[in-house]
């Protein structure tokens, strides 16, 4: 009722806003549920309109989300290099670094030469993804909520594509995953080491666990139900995303020393 409200009279949401933060239940309020309801409601239509015509051939499907990822994953690392008063030579590093180390690392594992020097579109794009933000550096506000919510998204996306890639050299269970996981979170571990940070991986929020439940769900779903690889690579993409977004929000963490 009160979603329906909210989206019939947008104006209620100020109000419904202002209720919610005063309760402040277990730092959850109706916002952030109205906003994953959307973002639900939304990914639900595109799954129908992928179900009704899957248009969308494999090698543009994953061309997309390369690009996608690549793009967040290559913001995050620059924006990175702003936090600690890079030049524009170490924002780009680290932008790029970020945005192709863990497909690197999974080529490698994977006894293949390296995609990225290959096909150096993925490269272009990471260097001009790195640009964006120091051209913006003064304008952006909240760097570190902007490097948690790109890096989010990177990671969702690169944990699908290293999952797939384990799984075309078919791969068990486990190798899919270690693929999904190399892929996931290895540049973002080699841009924190670069500037003397702890990686994320090792002390944030729960997120490696994410690389590691992904590339399970996507090898379950492929290999034994034979579920559209299309339908579920955007599905867990979502979940991993908004997993991890919660995660950070509520300091969702595995038990530590």
């Amino acid at each position: 009722f009160i979603f329906i409200i909210m989206i019939v009279l947008p104006e209620s949401q100020y109000y419904f806003v202002k209720i919610s933060k005063k309760l402040d239940y277990a730092k959850f309020n109706i916002f952030w549920v109205y906003n994953y309801f959307l973002i639900l409601s939304s990914f639900i239509l595109i799954i129908k309109k992928e179900m009704d015509a899957c248009s969308m051939s494999r090698i543009d499907f994953m061309f997309f989300l390369n690009i996608v990822g690549t793009v967040a994953f290559a913001i995050s690392g620059s924006m990175k290099g702003i936090k600690y008063s890079l030049d524009i030579l170490g924002i780009v590093v680290l932008g790029v670094i970020t945005a192709i180390g863990g497909g690197i690392i999974r080529d490698i594992l994977l006894n293949t030469v390296p995609e990225v020097l290959i096909n150096e579109v993925n490269l272009i794009v990471a260097i001009i993804a790195s640009i964006i933000p120091f051209v913006f550096a003064k304008k952006i506000y909240k760097i570190s909520f902007l490097i948690q919510l790109f890096d989010a998204l990177g990671l969702a996306v690169f944990t699908i594509i290293g999952a797939r890639r384990g799984l075309s050299h078919n791969l068990g269970a486990l190798g899919v995953i270690i693929m999904a996981t190399s892929t996931g979170v290895a540049g973002g571990m080699i841009r924190d080491i670069m500037v003397g940070e702890i990686p994320f991986v090792l002390k944030e929020e729960i997120y490696a666990s994410f690389c590691i439940l992904g590339g399970l769900l996507f090898y379950l779903s492929i290999k034994y139900f034979h579920l559209p690889e299309i339908i579920v690579a955007y599905f867990l993409i979502l979940l991993i995303f908004v997993g991890r977004i919660l995660a950070i929000k509520f300091g969702l963490q595995l038990p530590k020393a």
